[in-house]
């Protein structure tokens, strides 16, 4: 797995489901290819790039997130 870099922090629903998303490049890993707005959890599998989509979620009366993809 790559370190998590170069990332946004996005927020949907009035803040109550997250994500981390990567920023536009031109290269990623020495393969030409842009990101931007995949999953900040990406690797990179002998040339070809996978990223693992996750969102966040905070239940009404919670004040921690939970997994929900």
């Amino acid at each position: 797995m790559l370190p998590i870099e170069d990332y946004e922090l996005k927020f949907y629903t009035n803040a109550r489901i997250v994500s981390l998303e990567r920023r536009e490049t031109d290269f990623f890993e020495d393969i030409e290819v842009n990101i931007k707005g995949w999953n900040a959890l990406i690797f990179n599998d002998e040339g070809s790039i996978y990223a693992i989509g996750t969102k966040l979620h905070m239940p009404a009366g919670s004040d921690t997130f939970e997994i929900i993809r």
